[in-house]
């Protein structure tokens, strides 16, 4: 059917319709509109206040302790971390006999 052979009982059913349709979207894209914006509000709210909890918790000092020599210190040509990831390697006998040195 071509818009000109509408009648205007026509074109009220097409209204009738189409109009709660662009109601519809619009209230969908101001609803979510509404709905990004309070939710983007409490993201931020939330990351600045992980923010500011985190530098709160952050301590005042750091101590750093050395510990004596290990394997690592001793071979000197590096082949062990070949075998031995380094968290893994032990302390030399050194380090048991003279442990403050």
């Amino acid at each position: 059917m071509r818009i000109e052979n509408l009648n205007t009982m026509d074109m009220f059913l097409y209204l009738y319709w189409l109009l709660p349709i662009i109601i519809g979207l619009i209230c969908i894209l101001v609803v979510r509109g509404v709905f990004d914006a309070c939710l983007h509000a409490l993201l931020g709210f939330i990351n600045r206040r992980q923010r500011e909890l985190r530098l709160f918790q952050r301590p005042n000092r750091i101590f750093l302790i050395r510990h004596g020599e290990s394997q690592a210190n001793v071979d000197t040509s590096k082949i062990i971390f070949f075998f031995l990831r380094k968290n893994s390697l032990f302390l030399s006998l050194n380090s048991f006999i003279f442990p403050c040195s």
